[in-house]
């Protein structure tokens, strides 16, 4: 038997059980003969639901305990990556521009860092709410965090994992691509980096941008093998998908030769109408204003201030 370790959805229900629940689940199974086995859900293959429908909110009836994400063709108009930007190939987001500077030059490596140099230069949000774009009054515990420790409203985890869980991510991912780097390094959203992690994060962009360059986009259903997305719905029924938990450079490439439309799991749909059942909201940490100008800038594609007109000046 599978469980989900992150979600526990009921079918139909949106909300995750508690932990209490969780635990009384588990006694019982045990009193009954059962071994409860705990399965990431990132492990779990996606409902395809590309040839009957495109609608994220499909996830909410055809997602269940056994697969619990679909996979949707996306159109790229209606993407929204690194947090803070769209992906117009004629927009502001930086890992797009530095793709396209290094197709339409030299191919290089060197153009791809010479961007993101830029881009990291003159992005440096002094904290969470700036980068997130909203008034320190509007969250005051992210007033006084760094920008990767920021948390989405809709969310539900403390600070203190938070920053525990990007401490963790950022030492792993680095280790992967070879490199002992901390989060003291850069974070990969915003500036400051070290030349070190400015340039492993050039090779890991200028290596994906060939591969997807000479033999295409390739999916596939195991861990890490889709662009991995939320799904913002606004009131009028107006919807965004937010890439986040895995694929930003694949998505960045992608659009940036030209993918209009991109295959994408779906593992979460968050209603506006809801903001009031939000966790961070429920605990103070955003205002209700605060949570629904992030919310309303995501879904109106736009980007934090902090992040505005440094395309500008792009070598």
């Amino acid at each position: 038997m599978g469980w989900s370790s992150d979600d526990y959805l009921l079918p139909g229900d949106r909300m995750p059980l508690t932990n209490t629940i969780k635990s009384t689940l588990r006694r019982a199974f045990a009193a009954a003969g059962y071994r409860v086995r705990t399965v990431p859900t990132d492990r779990l293959n996606p409902v395809d639901l590309r040839d009957r429908t495109n609608h994220p909110s499909a996830l909410l009836y055809y997602g269940n305990l056994t697969a619990p994400s679909v996979l949707i063709d996306a159109p790229v108009t209606h993407g929204y990556s690194l947090e803070s930007f769209d992906l117009r190939t004629d927009g502001n987001n930086p890992f797009i521009h530095a793709i396209r500077h290094a197709h339409t030059t030299d191919g290089s490596e060197r153009a791809i860092r010479t961007v993101l140099g830029e881009y990291y230069r003159s992005v440096q949000p002094a904290d969470a709410t700036e980068w997130l774009g909203i008034d320190p009054q509007a969250a005051p515990f992210l007033a006084d965090q760094p920008p990767w420790a920021r948390i989405f409203p809709w969310e539900d985890d403390s600070l203190r994992k938070r920053r525990h869980s990007v401490q963790s991510k950022a030492v792993a991912e680095n280790r992967r691509q070879g490199r002992p780097l901390t989060i003291d390094d850069g974070w990969k959203l915003c500036g400051p980096v070290s030349s070190r992690f400015l340039h492993l994060q050039a090779q890991r962009l200028h290596r994906l941008y060939r591969s997807m360059r000479d033999e295409g986009y390739r999916r596939h259903d195991e861990v890490g093998g889709d662009i991995r997305a939320k799904v913002l719905v606004a009131d009028n029924g107006r919807w965004r998908w937010l890439q986040c938990g895995g694929g930003f450079h694949r998505t960045a490439v992608a659009c940036a030769l030209g993918y209009r439309i991109l295959p994408v799991r779906v593992w979460r749909v968050i209603f506006r109408r809801d903001v009031d059942q939000w966790p961070q909201v429920t605990a103070g940490t955003f205002t209700r204003r605060g949570a629904l100008q992030v919310f309303d800038r995501i879904v109106d594609g736009d980007s934090p201030a902090v992040c505005r007109g440094w395309w500008r000046h792009n070598p």
